[in-house]
């Protein structure tokens, strides 16, 4: 495992978990509630699917500068 993200950047985990529409990171117990979803019986008729564990946020907000610097840089 690598090193501990906050050990390197302090404050970068909590910077980026404000900008999830939840505004804060998951707990590990939330994705391995996901996880153990579907890996139960109650998941049986669920094929192909991903499911998003990400609080609402589709698009890091901390990357909206990256997609919008690069959308003026064509225009």
């Amino acid at each position: 495992m690598g090193p501990d993200r906050e050990a390197v950047e302090p404050g970068a985990v909590s910077s980026v978990a404000r900008t999830v529409p939840m505004g804060r990171a998951a707990t590990p117990g939330e994705v391995a509630s996901a996880c153990l979803l579907l890996a139960s019986p109650l998941a049986g008729y669920i094929t192909g699917a991903s499911l998003a564990i990400h609080g609402g946020g589709e698009w890091p907000a901390y990357l909206a500068d990256v997609r919008d610097s690069a959308y003026r840089a064509e225009k």
